[in-house]
């Protein structure tokens, strides 16, 4: 055994240097979390996403998100879905991502980058969109129809 260790060794350590190297990328995975990343020619551009949370007085799931926010330290922009002219921008969001309206049932209504819209507060989906962690997971929305969550 000794002697077969010393005749392939050099493959062995390739092997522990490439099992520490993707150890490390992949506990990366969300180091940029609320931020995108985009190349112009050489350079590269790093932009914070734009998320929008449409809420509603004495509404758990509305608390939940704006804890899970915190938590997670996403800065966020909250509006009131009982205030007629910020259901109207909500709903010309929804018209731009073409989003089928009828499906807003309820709040808390997020919406990241004016392209992703999610009805309801799902903290795996929020993680894999935001965070870029979890998405091995299943996670269930109805109504999230503009991001798929690959298995």
């Amino acid at each position: 055994m000794k002697r077969h260790f010393l005749k392939y060794w050099n493959i062995y350590l390739g092997y522990v240097l490439y099992a520490a190297a993707l150890t490390f990328i992949f506990s990366q995975n969300g180091c940029a979390s609320n931020f995108e990343t985009l190349r112009h020619g050489n350079t590269i551009v790093i932009k914070p996403k734009k998320v929008m949370m449409w809420t509603s007085p004495n509404c758990y799931y509305c608390d939940k998100a704006k804890e899970w926010f915190k938590d997670n330290n996403v800065e966020y922009t909250e509006r009131d879905y009982n205030c007629t002219p910020c259901r109207k921008e909500l709903w010309s969001v929804a018209d731009r991502v073409h989003f089928n309206k009828t499906n807003i049932i309820g709040v808390p209504v997020i919406v990241i980058d004016d392209n992703k819209l999610m009805v309801g507060y799902s903290p795996g989906q929020l993680s894999c969109i935001l965070l870029q962690k979890g998405c091995s997971k299943k996670v269930y929305n109805m109504y999230l129809d503009s991001i798929r969550i690959k298995e």
